[in-house]
C-alpha cells in the first residue's frame, strides 16, 4: 500500500510528479528507470518495507544476502553497495541539465537541519557524518546519457552493523548509524527532503 498517493500534474511540488511509497526490489527500480526518462524533473522517494541491498560497483557478498533471504536491487550507476533497512529513506531526483547545484542544495539542507538538532555534523566525500565517524546519509550524483542528472540520497534510520559488515565487504572507514539513535524520525527527514525539492523546483521554474 502506498504511504502517500501519487501527486499528479497539479500536485504540491510545482506541478511535477512525485511518488512516495513502500518499495520492494521491483517497483523502486522500475520507478527509477521511468523517472530517468523524464523530460525535465522527476522525483521518487522510497521507503523499504524489508531489508534490501542496493548493489553498486563496489564488492558485495551476494551469497551472504541471499542466505539471509535479502533481495538485491541493481542500482543506477551508484558507487558503493548499500544495505537498506525497513524505514530508511531512499530519495532520487532527476533533473534535465541539472549540474552540481541541486545536490549541493540537498546536502546543505540536510547538514543545516541536523546542526539545528545540536549535532556535530559535516559533509565528507559524499557522506553526511556525525562526530566525524558515524555516517547517517550517503549521496551520489550520476550524469545519465540523456542529459539528465541523477541525484541519489540514502538516509539511514536504523542500522544492523553486523549485517552490513557481512554483506558489504569493502573496508569500512566510516561507521553507518541510524538517525533514530538521535531522536530524529523518518517523517521529519521526508518532510525536509520534500521542502528542499520544492525549493529546487521553484528555482527551476523561475
Amino acid at each position: 500500500m502506498p504511504i502517500f498517493q501519487q501527486i499528479g500534474s497539479k500536485g504540491d511540488l510545482g506541478g511535477y510528479m512525485i511518488e512516495i511509497e513502500e518499495m520492494d526490489e521491483i517497483n523502486f527500480l522500475a520507478k527509477l528507470l521511468k523517472a530517468s526518462k523524464s523530460n525535465d524533473i522527476a522525483v521518487v522517494v522510497g521507503v523499504p518495507n524489508n531489508t534490501l541491498v542496493l548493489k553498486g560497483k563496489s564488492e558485495c557478498n551476494s551469497k551472504a544476502a541471499e542466505d539471509r533471504g535479502i533481495k538485491l536491487i541493481e542500482g543506477l550507476n551508484i558507487g558503493s553497495s548499500i544495505v537498506l533497512f525497513k524505514g530508511d529513506l531512499e530519495y532520487a531526483l532527476f533533473v534535465k541539465n541539472g549540474g552540481n547545484s541541486p545536490m549541493q542544495l540537498l546536502i546543505d539542507g540536510i547538514v543545516d537541519y541536523l546542526k539545528l538538532k545540536n549535532l556535530n555534523v559535516k559533509f565528507d566525500n559524499n557522506d553526511v557524518m556525525i562526530d566525524d565517524i558515524y555516517k547517517v546519509c550517503a549521496c551520489a550524483l550520476t550524469p545519465l546519457d540523456n542529459n539528465m542528472y541523477y541525484y541519489a540520497i540514502h538516509i539511514s534510520m536504523s542500522v544492523d552493523l553486523d549485517l552490513i559488515k557481512s554483506i558489504c565487504t569493502k573496508p569500512m572507514n566510516k561507521i553507518p548509524k541510524g538517525l533514530s539513535d538521535y531522536g530524529i524520525t523518518a517523517e521529519e527527514m521526508k518532510n525536509l527532503l520534500l521542502d528542499i525539492t520544492n525549493k529546487l523546483i521553484g528555482g527551476k521554474n523561475d
